[in-house]
Parts: structure tokens; C-alpha cells; sequence
């Protein structure tokens, strides 16, 4: 028992704060619209957080009670306003996620005279981003669906 206990608590601190990021930017991938592609992104997750803060970790707004697990702000551009809107809310589909917002989108004509929208967006990440909780949930064969249906 003592050693089993030992080995958790090693498992916690190996693990603690860990951001299991192939499953995150897989599950960005997956909701990612077709007419928007993302031309940046920067993340400050787990143990860093606060270490290398996202532009948007200092917003004196708070969108979620409690502490984000994490944070990633995207760069990125669509083809129109509508295609953003499809961006920010598929974002939200994700469990992972637990806020999407954008800081900021603007209209601008693209090299062939097409019309591109630049945006700035940033998600909160909660615990379920953590790889701990993934590791213990396939120990337990618990599983589950990493995008909500």
C-alpha cells in the first residue's frame, strides 16, 4: 500500500501540469474549418503558465471561474467573417476547451483580390487537456471521445 502510494504520488509530480499536446492540436485539427487556416500559435499551458504568457493571459476579463489549466492564442486567416464564427464555436466542441474568444478579426483584400479575413483568437484549456488524467483514464479503460457530440 505504502509503495503504491509512493508510486502515485511520483506519477502526480511527473505528470503535474503536463499538457498531453498531440491530443490537443490533433482535437484543433479535427474542428478546424475548411476556409480558415491558423498562421501562429502560442501556448502557455500547465506548469508554465505564467512563465511565457499568451498576449491574452493578462485580460483583466475572466471567462471562466477558476484558473485555466492553459491557455493557446491563435493567428490565422479565412476567407470571410462567417467562416471565424464556424472557427470560434467548433472550437467550443472540444472538451478540452472550456472558453473561446476572439481578440480581434479584420477585413482586408488577399493577393488576388479576394476577400481575407486576419483573425486573433485564444482558448482556455481545462484539466481534461492534462496527460495524467489521459494516462489514468486508459489505465482504468475509461476512454472517452475527445470531441463532445
Amino acid at each position: 500500500q505504502v509503495e503504491v502510494q509512493a508510486k502515485a504520488s511520483d506519477l502526480l509530480t511527473v505528470f503535474a501540469g503536463d499538457v498531453a499536446w498531440p491530443s490537443v492540436l490533433n482535437d484543433v485539427a479535427l474542428v478546424t474549418p475548411g476556409d480558415v487556416w491558423l498562421t501562429n500559435l502560442s501556448a502557455s499551458a500547465g506548469m508554465t503558465e505564467g512563465a511565457a504568457p499568451v498576449g491574452t493571459e493578462t485580460a483583466t476579463v475572466q471567462l471562466t471561474p477558476g484558473e485555466a489549466f492553459g491557455r493557446i492564442q491563435f493567428q490565422g486567416k479565412s476567407l470571410s467573417m462567417p467562416g471565424v464564427a464556424k472557427w470560434l464555436i467548433r472550437l467550443r466542441s472540444a472538451e478540452e476547451f472550456d472558453a473561446a474568444w476572439l481578440n480581434d478579426a479584420t477585413k482586408e483584400e488577399g493577393a488576388n483580390g479576394e476577400e481575407v479575413v486576419t483573425f486573433d483568437s485564444t482558448i482556455e484549456l481545462n484539466p481534461k487537456a492534462s496527460s495524467l488524467l489521459r494516462e489514468l483514464e486508459e489505465l482504468a479503460g475509461v476512454g472517452g471521445k475527445a470531441v463532445k457530440p
